[in-house]
């Protein structure tokens, strides 16, 4: 939920309107039911209903990170709302494959310990986001992002103060809708990809730390294949280092 000033420039120059809603349980949003696989045709629906009262019949979408799983259930269970999915660093299902090796040793972790212990998962991700709330959003971001390209991103002005103010929209309702999604995301959702028929095409950072360009490749080698493309000098903040790339890359046909 941070719209930089080169955002806005390309969405001019696009002439197009980017609308962002809130996730489940997120900043004012409504609590959806428990975080299981159930939970994304609920979504679907939900957005179906938002497009309704906005008069869309249907758009290009962006799943953002883990916004890929909301993206995916879009296409799945509403897809005459849907044009085409742009994918921009996404995550994809760790439940299981071959791929999974190739994946961060400690994200690995991080994504078993919540899949198997998810009341110790619960209290580390509180921990960490109570330590972005007292203030140490530098030596957070400088520990997630390691590295060059991201944080000299992080350096804007502009990006830090936004990064802060959307932090603190997103947890009015606490933490907990943090926790929800990442336990969603170590479920098996692969039936949210397979067979999708709306034109796909992720961009991936060619620096992404954790889920770089080799992890996604093979996934893709193993599961239904989509438009990799992936986009040099850009890493885990690829959206705000190529925002027209993105913008034009979500407006094909």
């Amino acid at each position: 939920n941070t719209v930089t000033e080169d955002m806005y420039n390309a969405l001019t120059e696009l002439n197009i309107s980017l609308i962002m809603p809130w996730r489940p349980g997120l900043s004012q949003s409504g609590l959806s039911g428990e975080p299981d696989l159930a939970s994304f045709e609920r979504y679907a629906n939900d957005l179906s209903a938002l497009m309704d009262r906005l008069e869309i019949q249907a758009c290009p979408i962006i799943g953002h990170i883990t916004g890929t799983l909301f993206a995916y259930a879009a296409a799945k269970y509403v897809p005459d709302r849907v044009q085409a999915l742009t994918i921009v660093n996404g995550i994809v299902p760790t439940a299981k494959g071959a791929h999974v090796s190739k994946l961060e040793r400690g994200e690995r972790v991080r994504l078993q310990l919540i899949r198997s212990v998810p009341r110790v998962g619960r209290m580390i991700v509180h921990g960490m986001m109570a330590k972005v709330d007292a203030g140490f959003d530098e030596e957070f971001l400088a520990t997630f992002l390691d590295n060059e390209l991201d944080l000299q991103t992080v350096q804007d002005p502009l990006i830090r103060s936004q990064f802060r103010k959307a932090f603190s929209r997103t947890t009015l309702q606490g933490y907990n809708s943090f926790m929800d999604e990442l336990i969603q995301s170590t479920l098996d959702w692969r039936p949210l990809m397979q067979d999708v028929q709306i034109p796909t095409t992720w961009l991936v950072g060619a620096n992404n730390p954790i889920y770089t360009p080799d992890f996604i490749s093979a996934y893709m080698r193993e599961n239904d294949p989509f438009d990799l493309q992936i986009i040099p000098e850009t890493a885990h903040l690829l959206y705000y280092q190529r925002p027209r790339t993105v913008l034009q890359t979500a407006l094909r046909r």
